[in-house]
């Protein structure tokens, strides 16, 4: 039988745990994450200068690309789905021991930054290993910003 694997880090003194969701569950909320973010990739890869070779944490990014990247997300992301994707990622969470589904309205009301470094921590989780199977191109892009994320992750992968 296979060991359900804890994926753990700190942030900001608060010890978050995350595990893998189901396949279907990973799934369906990877397809609305894409719908949301794939429009403003093409527009943060066309940005990004440098050739293929050059690590996309030092490549140099257009800032006309990047406003127009950031704002395509803002314009793709609704409440709902965000919502949706903040309780389901908090379903597989856990915060200093208690689950942050319901530490959710406590742990974060003073710092919502807290809340975006969990959600990007538990989305590598996710999704880290998949994004870096991705071909070039504009997914090819979604694919290096996953390998420069997961980058400092030392637990081996398992899964998506």
């Amino acid at each position: 039988m296979t060991q359900i694997k804890i994926h753990e880090e700190e942030i900001e003194g608060h010890r978050f745990q995350v595990f893998k969701l189901p396949p279907l569950e990973a799934q369906d909320l990877l397809l609305d994450i894409l719908a949301a973010v794939g429009p403003s990739v093409g527009s943060l890869a066309g940005g990004l200068k440098g050739d293929d070779d050059t690590p996309i944490t030092e490549r140099e990014l257009d800032p006309a690309a990047l406003s127009a990247g950031i704002g395509s997300l803002v314009r793709a992301l609704d409440k709902k789905a965000m919502r949706d994707m903040v309780n389901t990622l908090a379903e597989v969470s856990t915060v200093d021991g208690l689950p942050v589904k319901q530490q959710l309205p406590i742990i974060f009301r003073e710092d919502l930054s807290l809340m975006y470094r969990w959600l990007w921590f538990a989305l590598k989780v996710q999704y880290a290993r998949f994004f870096a199977l991705l071909p070039s191109g504009a997914s090819g892009a979604l694919g290096k910003l996953a390998r420069a994320a997961s980058s400092q992750d030392t637990s081996p992968g398992d899964g998506l």
